[in-house]
């Protein structure tokens, strides 16, 4: 929480962003070789800063280039609180990222301060739960009313959703019985490198 703040204050967070997406191409390539259509898509978190960065677009297709890969194998990854500090000119950035052919995720959903009036604005493709909603199911049914009613609206807007912080089989089964797309959290895995996800993509095909 305090390096990411910095660095935006710093006017780091550019060459950050650009250093974090070029290792992401180099890593991708090397997953297109060894799992070709089976490689899984990165994600990649864009900073408020970057989205009031005329130039991130160009950037990141330039760098796209020179590695031979294709946006769609990129999800870029923005918070509700930078879409909120200037909603109109992140919201045109977001169409031109779109535009291109990359795929956005709204992450830490939930936690932001944009009104669920405003979503269908953001031309995303996904949203990322919190965590905090998850770990808040235990306290009683309201929550996971609450919960539902989330992912409902996600759907009848044409989103997918993505669940934050699994750690548990309980909670796993109860995002199934909401219908919930997707899922992330230890109970799946801890965090690992590069060549070990393609251990663990060749692991679930064979399991299949």
């Amino acid at each position: 929480m305090e390096f990411v703040v910095i660095a935006e204050e710093s006017q780091a967070i550019s060459t950050i962003t650009m250093w974090v997406f070029e290792e992401s191409c180099r890593e991708m390539v090397r997953w297109k070789q060894s799992l070709g259509a089976a490689a899984p898509t990165i994600g990649v978190n864009i900073s408020r800063i970057e989205l009031s960065d005329q130039e991130l677009l160009k950037r990141l297709l330039a760098c796209l280039k020179t590695h031979g890969l294709s946006p769609q194998d990129f999800c870029l990854e923005v918070t509700e609180t930078a879409v909120a500090r200037d909603m109109t000119r992140a919201i045109a950035s977001l169409h031109a990222l779109r535009g291109a052919g990359f795929k956005l995720s709204l992450d830490d959903f939930g936690t932001g301060t944009s009104s669920l009036a405003t979503l269908h604005q953001f031309p995303i493709h996904s949203i990322k739960l919190d965590r905090a909603f998850i770990l808040s199911i235990a306290r009683g049914k309201q929550y996971a009313a609450m919960l539902q009613a989330l992912v409902q609206l996600a759907y009848n807007l044409g989103l997918s959703v993505v669940a934050e912080g699994i750690d548990t089989p309980d909670q796993v089964v109860l995002l199934q019985a909401l219908e919930c797309d997707y899922a992330q959290g230890f109970y799946f895995s801890r965090a690992v490198d590069g060549p070990a996800v393609v251990g663990l993509v060749n692991g679930r095909a064979k399991a299949a």
